[in-house]
Parts: C-alpha cells; sequence; structure tokens
C-alpha cells in the first residue's frame, strides 16, 4: 500500500482492523424462509406500474442561489480557540516521502519542523503511529535535518530515531552535511559528508559504502527511490533508483542550460529545477528530457513539488504561487484541474519557505509559524484531532429536527425547514436555496430534500446546483441508496427512481457528475402493507421500511422492481440501524434493529453478487439480544441509564454520557481494502451538537491555517 517497510506494516494492521471489525460478530444462524410482503402491486392513481421517465426541472431562481453561506444571527459556540497554541519560532520545514503505491486512495502525509533552539517537531504518520499534533522529537538536539527513520545535528552526527526507544547515535557516521532516506528503495540513507563525498548506508548494514568518486557535492536531494547530486560547479547528477539499481556508474547528467542553484522534486523523481540565472526547468525522469517552466517561476526564492506534479514556489515579496496539477484543489478550490499558469494561493505573506508532501503542503511565515493544507487522513496537516474517542461537543444549534452525515460533513434540518451547516472553523451558517424542508438524505455526493409541498429536490456542487424531479404525485416520504431514491406517495404507492451518473476527475478524485434520472418502477409490495409503513430506511445494498406494528421489510435495490420481503419472526421494532456496511465483503450486512422495549436484534442479510444486481441469499437473526438500549445507530449505542459505547471498534470506550440525548445519526465508509471511516454527530436534548468517530471537519482543508501544538477541546 505505502511505500516503506514502516508504512507498510502500519498500514496492514490498520487494514486488519478494519476487516477484523467487519467480521467480528459471531452468531449463531437462525436462517428461515422470508416471507413476501406482497400479494399485488400497489396500484398508484396517479403512477403507472411500468417503468417511466422522471424529468427534472430547474429550482426556482431563490433556490438557485444555493451554495451561497448564510452567517449565522446567533453564531454556535466553536471550539475554544484560546485553548490553541500555535507552533511557533520555526526556522526549518520538511515534508517526509510517503505515498500509496497500491492506489486505494490513501492520502498520507508526513510533516517536520525545526525550532530556533534546535528542537525537532513532527506530525502526521510518525513512528508507528499516526500523530495529529506536532510532537518534540525527545532525546537528541541542536538538529538540523530530520527523515522518517534519522536525524542530523549540526555538530555532524546521525541519530536512528526507533519506534518506541530513544534516539540513539550511530557511530562512526560524522563530518556529514545533509541526509536523505531512501524509503521506497530497501530504506537507503544517503549521506553528504563535510568533503564533499556521497556515501548509503542500506538498512541492517553497520557501515556506509561511497557511492561512486563524487567529491565536489554541495547537495543532496531524495525522492522515495532515487538521488539528485549536486555539484559545486552547478552541475546535476540523476541517479534512477526507481528503474534500476543505485549505481553511481549509471548516473544521467541533468544538462539544463546553466548552473544549477535549487532544485525540488516530489517522490517520483518529478523534480523542479533553477539555473543560476533564476530560469526555471521541470526534469522528466522517465524520459530524462527537461521543458522549461513558465517565465513567472523565475522569480522563486523557494520550491516544491507535490504529488502529481503540482508546482510551487515563494517569491522576494512573500507570496506564494503555484500551478500545474490542482492536487486536490490545493491551488484553489476555484481553479480547474490543471492551471497552466502561475497563480497565488490564497492571501499568504511573508512565506520564507515551502514544502510539499503527496497530498498536502506546508508554508513557513517569516513570523516562525507553520500553516499548512491539503489532506490531513493521517494528521498530517497538524491543527486538529484525526479522531474523536470521547463525547465532544463542538457547539449549540437549536431546533434541529433532523441531522444528515451522508455529505462528508454534517448539516441539520431545523424545524422552521432551513438547513444549516458547519465550516472548518466550526462556525454554523445557513445553507442558502433548500427551504421548507421535511427531510433530507444523500446519494452520490449529491443532497436530496423533501419540502412541505412534497417535492424532491436534487442539489449538487455542494448545494449550487437544484434539480426539481417532476413526479406525478405528491411524495411523502423519500430515502436514498446508492443510485436509486424510494419514495412513498401520499397513496402508500412507493417507487424506485434511477439516478445515472458519470465519473469524473476533480482534482486528482473521481467524484460523481453529471446526474440524470432513469426510470421510475413501482415497487413489488402488499397495498395493506404499504398502507402500515411507519418509515423507510436504506443502506448500500436494501430498502428497508418498518410497519406501524414493528414488522421490518427489505427489498434488493438492484432489483428492477424492488419487492418487499418481510423479515419472519421479528416483531415490535421501533427502529433500524442499517448504516455500518463494509464494501466489497463476503460476510453479511448487518443491520440492527431496536424494539420498543429497548432490545437490539443483529439481522444479517447474506448478499449474492450476479454481475450488477445483488440478491438475498438468507436472512437470519444473529446472537443474544442486547437490552435496556435507548439509541442505535449503525454499532452505536446509547443505553437507557446514559451509557455510550460502540460494538467491535474498541477507540471509544464505554463511558456515562453527560447530556441526555434527542437525536442521533452516523455514516460509515469502509471497504474490504483501503481507508476508511465513520463518524456518529448527535444533538442533546439541550441542544449541544457533539461528534464522536472520525472528525468530519479535518480530513482535509483547502484553507491555509496555523499548525497547532495543542488540541482543542
Amino acid at each position: 500500500m505505502w511505500n516503506g517497510n514502516h508504512a507498510k506494516a502500519w498500514l496492514c494492521s490498520s487494514l486488519a482492523l478494519v476487516l477484523a471489525i467487519s467480521g467480528s460478530v459471531q452468531a449463531q444462524q437462525l436462517a428461515a424462509q422470508t416471507a413476501p410482503a406482497q400479494k399485488q402491486a400497489v396500484s398508484s392513481k396517479t403512477v403507472a406500474e411500468k417503468a417511466r421517465q422522471v424529468p427534472m426541472k430547474a429550482c426556482g431562481e431563490d433556490e438557485q442561489k444555493a451554495g451561497q453561506k448564510k452567517p449565522a444571527a446567533n453564531s454556535l459556540a466553536s471550539l475554544d480557540e484560546a485553548s490553541a497554541s500555535p507552533l511557533s519560532g520555526i526556522r526549518k520545514i520538511a515534508t517526509g516521502v510517503i505515498f500509496d503505491e497500491a492506489g486505494y486512495g490513501w492520502r498520507p502525509g508526513i510533516s517536520y519542523a525545526i525550532d530556533q533552539a534546535g528542537n525537532a517537531w513532527r506530525w502526521g504518520v510518525q513512528a508507528g503511529q499516526w500523530l495529529d499534533f506536532p510532537q518534540k522529537l525527545a532525546g537528541i538536539e541542536n538538529v538540523k535535518e530530520v527523515t522518517w527513520g534519522y536525524a542530523l545535528t549540526n555538530a555532524g552526527d546521525v541519530w536512528r530515531l526507533g519506534e518506541q526507544a530513544q534516539p540513539e547515535k550511530i557511530a562512526g557516521l560524522d563530518h556529514i552535511r545533509s541526509i536523505r532516506e531512501l524509503i521506497g528503495n530497501e530504506e537507503i540513507l544517503a549521506l553528504l559528508k563535510d568533503d564533499g563525498t556521497v556515501w548509503t548506508l542500506k538498512q541492517g548494514e553497520r557501515q556506509p559504502r561511497r557511492l561512486g568518486s563524487f567529491a565536489k557535492v554541495s547537495a543532496l536531494y531524495g525522492s522515495a527511490f532515487s538521488l539528485f547530486l549536486q555539484e559545486e560547479s552547478g552541475k546535476l547528477f540523476y541517479l534512477d533508483g526507481k528503474r534500476q539499481e543505485l549505481k553511481a556508474e549509471l548516473a544521467h547528467v541533468v544538462d539544463v542550460p546553466g548552473a544549477v542553484k535549487q532544485i525540488a522534486l516530489d517522490y517520483s523523481d518529478r523534480a523542479m529545477i533553477q539555473t543560476a540565472n533564476d530560469e526555471v526547468y521541470l526534469f522528466n525522469a522517465k524520459e530524462k528530457t527537461w521543458t522549461r517552466a513558465p517565465r513567472e517561476a523565475e522569480e522563486a526564492v523557494k520550491m516544491a513539488v507535490g504529488g502529481d506534479g503540482l508546482y510551487l514556489f515563494s517569491k522576494k515579496d512573500g507570496t506564494l504561487w503555484g500551478w500545474g496539477h490542482n492536487t486536490l484543489g490545493m491551488l484553489g478550490e476555484q481553479y480547474p484541474d490543471r492551471v497552466e499558469l502561475p497563480v497565488r494561493i490564497a492571501d499568504l505573506t511573508d512565506i520564507v519557505d515551502v514544502q510539499a508532501g503527496t497530498d498536502h503542503i506546508l508554508a513557513l511565515q517569516k513570523s516562525g509559524h507553520v500553516f499548512s493544507w491539503g489532506s490531513n487522513m493521517t494528521g498530517q496537516l497538524g491543527r486538529m484531532p484525526r479522531l474523536f474517542t470521547e463525547w465532544t461537543e463542538i457547539g449549540e444549534l437549536k431546533d434541529v429536527r433532523q441531522i444528515a452525515t451522508g455529505l462528508g460533513q454534517p448539516y441539520f434540518v431545523r424545524k422552521d425547514g432551513t438547513v444549516w451547516g458547519i465550516d472548518e472553523q466550526r462556525q454554523p451558517y445557513q445553507v442558502a436555496g433548500p427551504k421548507n424542508v421535511q427531510t433530507i438524505d444523500s446519494v452520490l455526493n449529491a443532497a436530496v430534500t423533501l419540502d412541505t409541498a412534497g417535492h424532491v429536490q436534487l442539489w449538487t456542487d455542494q448545494f449550487g446546483t437544484c434539480q426539481t424531479l417532476a413526479l406525478p404525485g405528491t411524495v411523502k416520504d423519500v430515502v436514498a441508496g446508492e443510485e436509486r431514491l424510494l419514495l412513498r406517495l401520499a397513496d402508500d404507492g412507493l417507487f424506485a427512481v434511477e439516478l445515472r451518473h458519470e465519473l469524473v476527475e476533480k482534482n486528482g478524485v473521481y467524484v460523481p457528475a453529471n446526474i440524470t434520472v432513469g426510470e421510475m418502477e413501482a415497487a413489488q409490495i402488499d397495498p395493506a402493507v404499504a398502507a402500515r409503513i411507519a418509515k423507510l430506511y436504506a443502506n448500500a445494498y436494501l430498502f428497508f421500511a418498518t410497519t406501524k406494528e414493528g414488522e421490518v421489510l427489505y427489498a434488493e435495490q438492484t432489483a428492477r422492481q424492488p419487492s418487499f420481503q418481510s423479515v419472519p419472526g421479528v416483531k415490535g421494532v421501533r427502529e433500524l440501524a442499517p448504516q455500518y456496511f463494509v464494501r466489497y465483503t463476503a460476510d453479511p450486512l448487518s443491520v440492527w434493529a431496536l424494539s420498543d422495549a429497548g432490545a437490539v436484534r443483529e439481522l444479517q442479510f447474506q448478499l449474492d453478487r450476479h454481475k450488477d444486481e445483488w440478491n438475498i441469499a438468507q436472512v437470519s437473526v444473529a446472537g443474544e439480544a442486547e437490552e435496556g438500549i435507548a439509541f442505535a445507530s449503525g454499532r452505536l449505542r446509547i443505553t437507557k441509564d446514559g451509557q455510550l459505547y460502540e460494538k467491535d471498534w474498541s477507540p471509544l470506550v464505554k463511558k456515562q454520557i453527560p447530556r441526555p440525548v434527542r437525536l442521533v445519526a452516523s455514516t460509515y465508509d469502509y471497504a474490504i481494502e483501503g481507508p476508511g471511516s465513520h463518524y456518529h454527530v448527535i444533538v442533546t436534548e439541550d441542544d449541544k451538537v457533539v461528534v464522536l468517530g472520525y472528525n468530519p471537519f479535518e480530513k482535509s482543508s483547502l484553507q491555509p491555517q496555523l499548525v497547532q501544538t495543542k488540541a482543542k477541546p
């Protein structure tokens, strides 16, 4: 997955945890034949049972103003800024080399800083753990450079950084001017000595070996695999360790015009080279060719190269500029995927250095403060906890009627029908556009709202675009599955609406786009049963319903006409908790049913896949009931006596909650491989907003903000 043995070991252990969670329920199977819930399909008075196309029309002018944020008149109480302490007194910054070689969607990062006193700070993926905030490296002083596993002091000594033990000085390594660790190439440590010679130390070896006959090297640069050596004369050598063994005799002379002054490179050997006359060139390591960079880059003082070809530089006036691949939108959300000419980044001033990881950026200000932005998947931004393992109140919002968690960040429907969100600063805002909203759900990264008039609207581009589904009847309930909506009309008719889309690349990530509505099909269900439905639910694979008598119904989403069946032997159910699932696994799908008496039973659905359709092969009730439960949301439990915990997720320890709970919502995003996360949002009886699980506000950030040394509460 990530390149490098340390990273692989940590990631594999994390993946093993996810797999253990997904298969941890060991329950006695109570297999039973499912009972059909349909005797004949409901015949809606206004909609034919046969398939029909559902047109969409643009929303009204006021609704099309969506996406504009209306500030809160009474600001939501935010996390206490006074408790945060910005990292200060920094004279040097760096980013480590780490990346997702397997392509599972990981966006890891490593960040370093060295202060004026010579203390080294590190955060992100570090020493077998993920650090959300800068942590001072203990046991070593007067640090000059730091990498994943080593540190260089101003005295020219090299120290090995153990995952648990104190730093250890490596005997025989002295008079060292610079170090680079090639984490993707057997973790080779490259050393530049004061005499201009270059040496390498392989993992497990006790003595370094001299690399060729280089004798006048003035600067050493390293990627994940390879080395660039800059001689005093300005001559530049490239030693390719990605496609061949790292050998001096295979060194390639990078023949850019003029003497080389400085270079910057990314993990994959993509390099940005500035010559003595300030011209800048881009080096293609695979072809061993160079091209001239835009002339605006000739003002570069410091340079950096991020993943996928993101080129950055600071100017003498302290501004920061960039062009190339707009990875994650780090050049600015307003710019396209590829930016051809340098643009100024944010409003940063007094920038004296810039460093880039594969998916995040650090910028050092003249004042000694550090700004960060980009991915925070492994804590590399150093600002905010990635994980809330305890009850964490982020503020207060009154009159909340519903919480929606499926859009990446939470949204709230209030009693007046307005929709509210919370921004990166944990401040509330009203989403301009949606009004008179009864319920909100999400599908294909889009919001789906049902208003009091029974209209269903689809909101894309972060509520920037709105379309109304031109349905032939009034809708009184809607839920969203993976790629279909389930509608309940005023006459209790149930209909599934297909949503079609394309996957397009946006800032290096493939996202659903160009959503259109396909066919509308009548669900197969007994009319008498349909009339008794109390509530609809959905997850990625199935539609669910509970009846007024507490029965549980389900239907496969991928079926052309979803056919509702009843789960036999299950009655008295008040709520379902279908949120938890793991994609691409053969394990049964777990859904928890909460009864009026506070008992929770696990319903297991064994799915069989045939091409693009999921079929239920078996339904069973697993294990013993959990008793005394007041709320169940996914695996989260809140007991009647005020205890909160999450089944099979050890980071959240069972504890007493400080306030009575009114609403709970959860979202899980896991697959059998790759990164995964989940989070819960709670609204208490006295209107406090609580977050648990993975922090939905800090997965990434496109706004440069100060790195902090202390967590906000």
